[in-house]
């Protein structure tokens, strides 16, 4: 599965969703809660001109 989501210039998570999904409802939804539960993250470098970062990331679950 790949999320999208983006980076606030102070580190919060915004608009996590999924954007290919794993083809299960219930690791769908995990993964965006994932991206709330992880937020805030650290914050973007003073050095960095954008306000928000937006990224693309794989997530995989190993299920046992």
């Amino acid at each position: 599965m790949v999320a999208r989501f983006a980076i606030a210039r102070d580190g919060r998570v915004l608009s996590p969703r999924v954007e290919r999904s794993s083809g299960h409802p219930v690791l769908d939804e995990e993964a965006e809660a994932l991206l709330r539960r992880v937020s805030p993250l650290p914050p973007l470098p003073a050095s960095a001109p954008q306000e928000r970062l937006e990224l693309l990331v794989p997530i995989a679950f190993r299920l046992r």
